[in-house]
């Protein structure tokens, strides 16, 4: 009689979306915003490390745009964010038509880019490049940047630096969810 012992195929564990949701702290339209992007999968490889991210605070304002899914807007305009966007079409997609407080995010100097709470880009804001009405009661301002820093792949935090900046090691981590506007600007100590 002969006995064979085989190791069998290693199967990584799966979560679900609900489970990815609770281990994340968002609710289910982040997860799936962060799986469309493909910023993530649902395998616990990807889930663990992403939990495990610290939330950002720091002692002076912060402007944080919040980014959605890939999409187009009524002008044709593409939007949200992904890391399949080229640099040029991740700077453009952040870098206009914006509602809400545009002059306080110009004195902070820079912006965080987020999706889903999580940073994946830095850019500069240098000036207010122009504003549109398309309403009385509208108005969204698009800012001259520079694109300082981007994440490649959020699981792996691979992160490209174009210009160093305090603000560059926040790449990867998170802010906690807030409401309002896309485009908000956090007072120091609000931040958790």
């Amino acid at each position: 009689m002969k006995i064979t012992y085989t190791t069998p195929p290693s199967q990584e564990a799966t979560l679900t979306r609900t489970e990815s949701a609770r281990l994340l702290a968002l609710n289910r339209r982040n997860i799936d915003s962060l799986l469309q992007n493909h910023w993530m999968t649902l395998r616990l490889s990807d889930v663990a490390p992403l939990a495990a991210r610290k939330y950002v605070s720091a002692n002076v304002p912060l402007a944080v745009l919040r980014l959605g899914a890939p999409d187009y807007d009524h002008d044709g305009r593409r939007i949200g964010v992904a890391p399949s966007y080229s640099d040029e079409e991740f700077t453009e997609s952040a870098r206009k038509w914006w509602t809400g407080p545009v002059d306080q995010a110009l004195d902070t100097g820079c912006m965080l880019v987020t999706t889903s709470s999580f940073i994946v880009g830095l850019l500069a804001l240098e000036s207010i490049e122009a504003t549109i009405q398309p309403s009385p009661s509208v108005k969204r301002s698009s800012f001259n940047v520079r694109l300082l820093a981007r994440v490649n792949n959020l699981v792996r935090n691979d992160v490209r630096v174009f210009e160093t900046h305090p603000l560059v090691e926040t790449l990867g981590h998170r802010i906690v969810p807030q409401r309002g506007s896309p485009l908000i600007v956090i007072a120091p100590g609000n931040q958790f």
